[in-house]
């Protein structure tokens, strides 16, 4: 149960660094253009 809640807590934490990642890009595109040209 423990261990059960550490990983959803990680999970959730990787997801939120993740969104946040993708809406960082999307205001600054000019900082990393390279995958999908800006």
């Amino acid at each position: 149960m423990n261990d059960n809640k550490k990983s959803f807590i990680f999970i959730g934490k990787f997801l939120k660094m993740n969104y946040f990642n993708l809406n960082f890009r999307k205001e600054n595109p000019h900082d990393n253009d390279t995958d999908d040209g800006g």
